[in-house]
């Protein structure tokens, strides 16, 4: 039987150390690899965005900043989300006569979050309300 310093010295001769540039490229492969996003899902991004810079941005300059936020930032079907598209709604439809609802809302969808699955709510069954503060549930 091979003594422990024996059998370290065979662990560490089938180990074959790797350069440091070696190193580099394998965890840059993974993390490219790991970030790979597909064409369908990069062309929506792109959509996406451009929605935002070029219909959402402008309101925000306009004055309707704390609508936008809402919109962009609550998940789709909370009530702040659904009153901030409410109101957007009705403002534009009073500044343009010609005001599309069923493309408002494809843009609305493609612009807002997705509402948190049900295991993912909070503690207190709300899923955006602020996080208690202190130990547990003191305050």
């Amino acid at each position: 039987m091979a003594t422990l310093e024996e059998r370290i010295q065979k662990l560490a001769g089938e180990v074959q150390p790797n350069s440091i540039e070696s190193n580099i490229a394998m965890i840059q492969k993974q993390t490219d690899d790991a970030i790979k996003v597909e064409p369908q899902q990069q062309e929506f991004m792109k959509a996406r965005q451009d929605i935002i810079n070029e219909v959402f941005t402008p309101l925000a300059n306009e004055g309707y900043q704390e609508m936008v936020n809402t919109i962009l930032t609550k998940p789709m079907g909370s009530e702040e989300h659904n009153q901030a598209v409410m109101m957007m709604q009705k403002m534009l439809q009073s500044d343009d006569p010609e005001f599309d609802m069923q493309d408002f809302g494809l843009m609305i969808q493609m612009v807002s979050r997705e509402p948190r699955p049900a295991d993912l709510i909070n503690p207190e069954g709300l899923p955006d309300s602020p996080p208690k503060r202190g130990i547990g549930s003191l305050q």
